[in-house]
């Protein structure tokens, strides 16, 4: 209903350009990102219980300050992943994500919620490989 809406207003009005369609854009990828950590929360929950998240890196940012990168494995995702609980805790800011790692091929590994004030293209190579040694067991 709220789209047929937007689309009314843009026709109405062919020569302005629309800046409802990427509101509502937006607002799908939070409701996406919002069901994907739903439906992980009871492996969160478990794996909060289980205990702390294990340093898989630290990023020595410049002089005193450091990044550190932290994983905690939720389970299987999907029969192929592994679903891990990532965080980013440091001088460069706050991250936290949940990542299925694709053993087998690793290029299918993708990201299935991340929040924070980094995005998750700032996580390290180098904890990126941390993640993926806790998870298959490398």
């Amino acid at each position: 209903m709220t789209a047929d809406i937007f689309r009314r207003a843009d026709a109405a009005h062919p020569h302005r350009k629309s800046f409802f369609l990427p509101i509502s854009m937006a607002l799908k990828g939070a409701y996406l990102i919002a069901a994907v950590v739903v439906s992980l929360l009871p492996r969160l929950a478990s794996a909060q219980s289980a205990g702390q998240p294990e340093l898989v890196y630290t990023d020595p940012v410049g002089g005193v300050y450091t990044q550190g990168w932290s994983a905690q494995i939720l389970g299987q995702h999907r029969g192929e992943g592994v679903a891990v609980y990532v965080v980013g805790d440091g001088k460069l800011g706050d991250f936290f994500g949940v990542i299925s790692v694709n053993c087998a091929r690793p290029g299918r590994s993708e990201w299935l919620a991340s929040g924070g004030y980094l995005s998750p293209d700032r996580v390290p190579p180098e904890a990126m490989h941390g993640i993926r040694k806790l998870a298959c067991n490398d």
